[in-house]
């Protein structure tokens, strides 16, 4: 019986979903922030790429923090870590002239400082802040469940701690120059892992018919008795008796004298 295909989203639809989520969010709580939005466009070399998320200052209605967002099984979704990922989410932010950006995979949302000019990009990093659910698909990501996990838990808590770094109520997180690689190595080697399992799962759902050459080959080969029987491999079955000319011009007579 064939099935409906799990259900997808598209990448800004998500972002749509946690603009609106996020909107109703700073309607009640104390944030700098009053509103977040997808709309608008880079400038520069980026004009043609449209910005993913990004939320705006309470006091000034200026943009405050802009990033880029990729989806699980996208391109550059393997890891908020990608190095092209992250370049685009900096150029953004430069061109923008916000001090604040970030990469967004789902699994795993980074914030960056730009004001660390003076170190390598990925060691801007401020913190991170994970799923909790290892999400390997748009589908996974469409999921009820998933979509209502990230209303209801991390996105609340995320914007909390996005409005105490913005307001500089919070310390920084440092980690390590090691434990960023470790961490993006880790997010990298997960994705093959993820697709090769992926792939033989829907490969074991699926039957195995014989090839129809195959299927010759066999008969070709299976034992033929002395009696015209052969074999198979489902049992011997009786191969039909040739037929010979006289008996077929007696069996014509026969039909012809019959009255119609």
């Amino acid at each position: 019986m064939a099935t409906d295909a799990p259900a997808r989203i598209h990448e800004l639809d998500f972002c749509d979903k946690v603009a609106s989520w996020a909107n109703s969010f700073f309607a009640n709580a104390d944030s700098p922030f009053n509103s977040a939005g997808i709309e608008g466009f880079g400038t520069g070399e980026l004009r043609r790429k449209r910005k993913d998320l990004r939320f705006y200052d309470r006091s000034t209605s200026h943009l405050a923090i802009t990033g880029e967002v990729r989806l699980p099984g996208a391109k550059g979704g393997e890891s908020p870590y990608d190095p092209t990922l992250m370049g685009d989410a900096e150029k953004k932010a430069e061109n923008a002239n916000v001090q604040y950006f970030f990469t967004w995979n789902v699994n795993v949302f980074v914030l960056f400082d730009r004001s660390k000019w003076k170190v390598p990009l990925v060691e801007r990093r401020v913190r991170e802040w994970r799923l909790d659910r290892h999400l390997r698909s748009s589908e996974d990501v469409a999921r009820t469940e998933n979509l209502e996990y990230i209303r209801t838990k991390f996105l609340p808590d995320l914007l909390l701690d996005l409005g105490r770094i913005y307001r500089g109520q919070a310390e920084d997180w440092p980690m390590a120059p090691d434990d960023i690689f470790i961490r993006s190595l880790d997010s990298h080697l997960s994705w093959p892992i993820d697709t090769t399992r992926a792939y033989l799962a829907r490969q074991a759902r699926q039957p195995v018919d014989l090839l129809p050459g195959v299927a010759r080959e066999v008969r070709r080969s299976a034992p033929t008795s002395a009696s015209g029987r052969q074999d198979s491999g489902g049992g011997i079955r009786e191969s039909p008796a040739p037929v010979r000319k006289g008996d077929e011009a007696q069996w014509r007579l026969r039909n012809a004298a019959i009255p119609g």
